[in-house]
């Protein structure tokens, strides 16, 4: 909605509570944060009758230290925020208004204007927004002290000089068309502009222009007021970043990564082209957790995500999508030979020995493949299949990969039935223990048994542990 804060909805105890696009980055850059919005919410929203001044609303915000207020209506029920924004916008119209009086009445010049026209230098002098003043030749007249704060130029610098002298050059023709256009429809031309600091450095700035009348009705002059939006441009990156990447490796996170395969399917489909879809899954990665430590774990992941990007063409995406899981994109597979070279050079990039505080460790990665359109024809179905042909590598003995097919499928089908047969038989106890006796062969006396579990389920049988043992283990219930 464009809007840079929201209100949480609460109970009759907390009442309303307000998050900023501050209280998000904070969060959202915290891993493994499961927060919800009631959790983050800063509490009490402050509030004001809507009948107050703004003078009134402003001290306020000031007292308070705050950037919203809620605004009540007259049975105390919250109708809307406002912000410091809201009330500069409000100024600047009035600013704007009160000059355009100004100019009317008196002529404003650099030298001259009487008492009005000193007046109307003082407000010039005060605002902290960066003003022009440009006569309809498109010449500057007058600049005030934010001016030099903001562009690094001197009055006697600009003044006589059309503002392009601080253009910086990333606009087009038709950017300035459609601003001239604007100012000469509507009167007024607002928005984002790219302009060139004394020292070089180019800048983002939020620019309002008006267009101000003689009492014909005739353009007489422009004001332009501006401000330096760098931060809130810095801001919008860091949510950008956020919302599109992982905060670990730097690597496109599932939105992006998802985003780019329904691209790369498009772009397949019109072209009669084919595409690899990648999901590679860390061998083991658990004991480099548990024997070092996460910090030492992170370590590894990025290690590991530079091995990938290096073993992968310009054009094809690595993402990870949480813990070891990574998966890749290549958007253009002339034939399976292809992806399979890939994966086999991912896997010998992986399994290079890490250094970990001083010792080598290892890694190794299961890949599974599924090629757009044999294998799926949507994002997800792809994504889906080649989860399960990484699990079939897995099960053929890690540190391999396998490339999705039917059969895998109805073995995947397969193996949710098992899962859900041996959830039951815990609860059935289904589960009987075989004893085997160990003999001295030298001797011939025992020495003692093997205990050894057996599955007897009513549809299956008795099924060897060969069969549920693995799957008891991936599936946690081996506890």
């Amino acid at each position: 909605s464009n809007s840079d804060a929201v209100v949480v909805d609460g109970n009759q105890n907390e009442g309303y509570g307000i998050i900023t696009e501050r209280d998000l980055i904070r969060f959202i850059a915290e891993p493994n944060n499961n927060s919800v919005v009631n959790d983050i919410a800063s509490r009490p929203v402050i509030t004001i009758p809507h009948n107050s001044s703004i003078l009134i609303a402003r001290d306020l915000l000031k007292e308070k230290n705050v950037r919203h207020l809620g605004i009540e209506d007259d049975d105390g029920s919250l109708i809307g925020l406002l912000t410091y924004s809201d009330i500069l916008q409000c100024v600047q119209y009035e600013y704007v208004h009160r000059m355009d009086e100004y100019f009317k009445e008196h002529d404003f010049s650099e030298s001259g204007g009487g008492a009005s026209g000193s007046l109307a230098q003082k407000v010039l002098d005060a605002s902290a927004d960066g003003i022009m003043i440009v006569n309809k030749e498109g010449i500057i007249e007058a600049v005030n002290p934010a001016f030099k704060t903001l562009t690094g130029y001197e009055s006697t610098e600009a003044i006589g000089k059309n503002p392009r002298f601080l253009s910086s050059g990333r606009h087009d023709v038709s950017f300035y068309r459609a601003m001239w256009d604007s100012l000469r429809d509507k009167g007024f031309w607002q928005g984002e502009i790219w302009n060139r600091r004394k020292n070089g450095e180019i800048f983002p700035e939020w620019l309002t222009i008006n267009v101000i009348y003689d009492e014909e009705g005739e353009t007489q002059r422009y004001s332009g007021i501006f401000s330096d939006i760098s931060e809130r441009k810095k801001t919008e990156e860091s949510i950008r970043k956020l919302a599109y990447f992982d905060y670990l490796t730097g690597l496109p996170n599932r939105r992006l990564f998802m985003d780019r395969v329904s691209m790369a399917i498009a772009n397949a489909g019109r072209n009669g082209q084919h595409l690899g879809v990648m999901f590679v899954d860390l061998d083991l990665f658990k004991r480099i957790n548990d024997t070092f430590g996460h910090v030492a774990g992170d370590d590894v992941l990025k290690e590991m995500s530079a091995r990938l990007s290096k073993s992968l063409r310009e054009g094809d995406t690595v993402s990870r999508i949480g813990g070891d899981e990574f998966t890749v994109l290549l958007p253009k597979v002339d034939e399976v030979a292809d992806i399979v070279k890939a994966a086999r050079r991912a896997i010998e990039d992986i399994k290079a020995p890490f250094i970990v505080e001083g010792q080598k460790q290892y890694v190794t990665a299961s890949i599974g493949i599924a090629i757009y359109p044999e294998d799926g024809l949507t994002v997800d179905e792809l994504i889906n299949n080649s989860d399960e042909a990484m699990y079939r590598a897995k099960e053929l003995g890690r540190n391999s990969f396998q490339l999705f097919s039917e059969v895998l499928n109805a073995k995947s089908v397969e193996r949710i039935s098992s899962e859900d047969k041996l959830r039951d038989a815990v609860e059935n106890k289904e589960f009987k223990l075989n004893y085997q006796v160990k003999v001295d062969a030298s001797t011939g006396r025992m020495t003692g048994v093997e205990a050894l579990i057996r599955w007897h389920n009513s549809d299956l049988g008795i099924v060897q542990p060969g069969q549920f043992i693995p799957l008891a283990e991936d599936t946690g219930l081996i506890t």
